[in-house]
């Protein structure tokens, strides 16, 4: 189905993602200081990362299942609502005085099952309403929203900490998601993209027909596995950077807050950038390319001698990561079968929600063992080694230029299509 106002569904849908995305990135920022100045432990923060991360994991795959049966825009809203109810019943029982700490992780669970919901739905959802050949703008605003969320919502977090209880942050929470469920519901209105269609196998079932689906598409598999290396070797300027600024630099909070700030504005301008200008035409060429250079900037860090030398690379490694992460976007949507889509998208969130806690669980026992400077060059060469493995694989240059995409589509998915028909 063809929508001719996309532009309007479109502005609509960044609209009410930013305001959601802004009091979901408030609230998490806000619960997690709450819980580190109340409890000054670290097992009580790694039980609270631990609850953000594992329910987003596991709901994942049946996420995508759900993201290619029902409506993607009714479970965004579905999500949101949860979210929303949660954060409103955390909120009426800090009111009345009552915070004990397993509340806080349950809301922070409750919060992670929501993200792994919405995720594949969201990701899904954008290539039923806008062009394949304008998927890279309408990525690139998103990822630049999201950037700058992160950017501002630990400063506005600790400013309204300071002068607000508790109960009225998580009211901001709620409010943002009445507004980005009204903005959605009224005025992103987006057909089913299969309606009609009957379900007669197990949702399970369904799940290993999209594992199915990416080992037998002739290029979403490897380029999986490629994400996969690139994510785990990520856990060295994500994780190892923190390490080397304490440990070469000094431990300093500001420190900490300045190359957090300094890779998210870079990345809220790349994610511009990427928007006004994609790249090659050939998107696996630009994550290659951009892989390529995160790993020249990587060990950029790793020889740093000075701490606004470290910094200014982070900001440069986050004015690139958009070039990696808004053309993997684009592409998986624009060339995934639409009945598809959701489930792989799900596999994707899987793999980088797995990989990423698994390369700095590796990575920083190394920090420990060697020099960390060491350990952030091997994170360097993981990287650039990934990047050109990307860029030199001829598998990837059978995949259709955007302009071609339309004339080659039956060619690209008739075997997966074939797959899914049988199985159904």
């Amino acid at each position: 189905m063809e929508y001719p106002h996309w532009r309007r569904l479109a502005a609509f849908y960044v609209t009410s993602q930013t305001v959601s995305l802004l009091g979901s990135f408030l609230v998490h920022y806000a619960m997690i200081w709450y819980i580190t100045l109340t409890t000054k432990s670290g097992s009580a923060l790694a039980i609270a990362t631990l609850c953000g991360f594992i329910p987003m994991f596991l709901i994942s795959g049946f996420a995508g299942v759900w993201a290619d049966r029902y409506s993607r825009r009714k479970l965004i809203v579905a999500a949101d609502a949860v979210v929303a109810l949660a954060t409103l019943v955390v909120m009426l029982a800090f009111m009345r005085g009552y915070k004990e700490l397993w509340l806080m992780y349950t809301v922070l669970a409750i919060r992670s099952l929501g993200s792994g919901v919405q995720s594949p739905a969201v990701s899904a959802l954008t290539p039923q309403f806008v062009p394949k050949e304008r998927l890279m703008k309408v990525n690139g605003i998103l990822g630049s929203v999201q950037s700058l969320g992160n950017v501002a919502s630990p400063a506005v977090a600790g400013i309204l900490l300071t002068f607000w209880p508790l109960y009225l942050v998580f009211a901001v929470d709620v409010v943002t998601a009445i507004i980005g469920i009204f903005l959605l519901l009224v005025f992103v209105k987006v057909g089913h993209h299969n309606p009609g269609a009957a379900h007669e196998t197990s949702q399970l079932r369904e799940f290993k027909l999209g594992l199915t689906y990416v080992r037998q598409h002739f290029f979403v598999g490897r380029f999986l596995t490629y994400q996969a290396l690139c994510t785990f070797f990520l856990g060295g300027p994500v994780i190892i950077g923190n390490l080397q600024i304490t440990r070469v630099f000094g431990a300093d909070s500001w420190r900490l807050a300045t190359v957090e700030t300094c890779f998210g504005i870079g990345a809220a301008w790349g994610g511009l950038a990427v928007s006004a200008w994609a790249g090659a035409k050939q998107e696996y060429k630009t994550i290659g390319i951009a892989l390529t250079l995160l790993g020249a900037l990587t060990m950029g860090l790793a020889v740093s001698p000075q701490f606004w030398c470290f910094a200014g690379f982070t900001a440069l490694i986050g004015l690139v990561v958009p070039y990696c992460s808004v053309p993997t976007m684009t592409l998986l949507q624009r060339t995934i079968n639409p009945d598809q889509m959701g489930r792989v998208m799900s596999i994707s969130t899987m793999i980088a929600t797995a990989t990423m806690p698994l390369g700095s669980g590796i990575l920083s026992p190394l920090a420990d063992a060697f020099d960390v400077r060491l350990v952030m060059a091997i994170s360097a060469l993981g990287l650039a080694l990934s990047g050109l493995l990307i860029w030199r694989d001829r598998q990837f240059a059978k995949i259709p230029l955007p302009d071609a995409y339309s004339e080659s589509e039956s060619e690209l998915e008739q075997p997966a299509a074939t797959t899914v028909e049988t199985a159904e």
